[in-house]
This record gives C-alpha cells, sequence and structure tokens, in this order.
C-alpha cells in the first residue's frame, strides 16, 4: 500500500532533523511521500501577530530548504504538484 502522509510537521533547526533524516524516517514508516509543514511557531498557541511575521518567514524558508532537498518525496504548501 502506497501511504502519504498528509500532516507532517518540522520539529526546527535546533531539533537535529535533516533532508536525509526526513526520508529515512518516512522509510521506516513505509511513507512513499509526506506533505511538510514549517515548525509551530509555539506549540502552546495558534495566536499569531503581525510582530511574529519574521519568525514565520524563517520557518517557511527552513521548510522550503528541506523540501529542495527531498523533493523527489516532499511536498509543501504552495508547491504546484500539491
Amino acid at each position: 500500500m502506497r501511504i502519504f502522509d498528509a500532516h507532517t510537521h518540522l520539529s526546527g533547526p535546533g531539533s537535529g532533523e535533516s533532508a536525509t533524516g526526513i526520508p529515512e524516517c518516512m522509510d521506516a514508516n513505509d511513507a512513499e511521500k509526506a506533505f511538510i509543514i514549517a515548525p509551530l511557531l509555539d506549540v502552546r498557541s495558534f495566536h499569531l501577530t503581525d510582530a511574529n511575521l519574521g519568525d514565520i518567514r524563517a520557518h517557511n524558508n527552513y521548510c522550503a530548504a528541506i523540501c529542495s532537498a527531498a523533493s523527489d518525496r516532499t511536498r509543501q504548501p504552495g508547491d504546484p504538484e500539491s
């Protein structure tokens, strides 16, 4: 069976995750592809303000870098194939 993980949040640059580690984790869980979402700014709150825009951009750029390095297996919001 082909598995597409449709909601995978990254943990962030300080977590030790990597573009090679994401596909390894997917392989361990039999996931063929994953829709990757940028890390949450605050795991206790979804409240965002204009003051968060710089952090949001940084997290989205981090997500884009991870997905670009594993583009054959990952998708992110805004990808044409998403």
